[in-house]
């Protein structure tokens, strides 16, 4: 469910072709390990392994929703049949955290992530044809 608010709102459909960007996507960013999803303060464990390449290869970038120190909640949505990742860091490609979200038939939601807390950057890949829904409050 998307809430409404008097907030920004992100929306990028690719439906038929390619999104056409100004230099394309083709750097793959190594992460040195897996990264804690312990909260501070935390007594868990974190049973993490193997770090995720970003992009996943064939991926290119859909959309990027900027780092934000006042938000208040943000939703990323898959709309479509494609599988999606969305990448989260501290703004500066640090801590990265890889999410996939998977896909549906026609007409279908498919997987989607939020936050309330995460004040970070997301960055969005798809392959072409992806449809996805973002926003931020």
């Amino acid at each position: 469910m998307i809430r409404l608010a008097t907030a920004a709102l992100v929306a990028l459909i690719c439906l038929a072709a390619p999104l056409e960007l100004a230099s394309p996507v083709t750097a793959q960013v190594a992460v040195n390990g897996p990264l804690s999803v312990k909260r501070a303060g935390s007594t868990g464990t974190d049973y993490s392994a193997n770090a995720a390449t970003v992009p996943i290869a064939g991926y290119m970038l859909l959309q990027t929703i900027p780092a934000t120190p006042g938000r208040a909640y943000v939703e990323v949505q898959n709309q479509s049949a494609n599988t999606i990742q969305v990448v989260r860091d501290d703004g500066n490609g640090g801590n990265l955290t890889s999410i996939l979200l998977t896909g549906v038939g026609a007409g279908q939601q498919g997987a989607g992530t939020s936050s309330d807390t995460f004040k970070g950057r997301l960055r969005i890949y798809g392959p072409a044809g992806s449809q996805i829904a973002a926003y931020q409050d």
